[in-house]
């Protein structure tokens, strides 16, 4: 069965997030995307001035729970995934 998942983003790093190799596309904080059962990275890359801040979270399905928000270092960039399991 396909799931509808849905991501919100917020802060003021520039954020670019990728479920399994697809590219999200967001319009005001938030994205949805139809996924097929099983094993998907959610990736995400966060760009900025040292000390801004992020936010992800995967708010749908429900069974699939994940935030993460972090401060930039003096790199000004950071990254993660997260495997999700439908």
């Amino acid at each position: 069965m396909t799931h509808v998942m849905k991501i919100t983003c917020a802060g003021k790093a520039q954020l670019t997030m990728f479920l399994g190799g697809d590219r999200l596309q967001f319009v005001d904080g938030a994205a949805s995307t139809l996924v097929e059962p099983g094993e998907h990275p959610f990736i995400w890359v966060a760009a900025g001035e040292a000390g801004a801040t992020y936010s992800v979270a995967i708010v749908e399905p429900s069974k699939v729970s994940f935030q993460h928000a972090a401060v930039l270092d003096d790199s000004g960039r950071d990254a993660g995934i997260y495997w999700i399991s439908l």
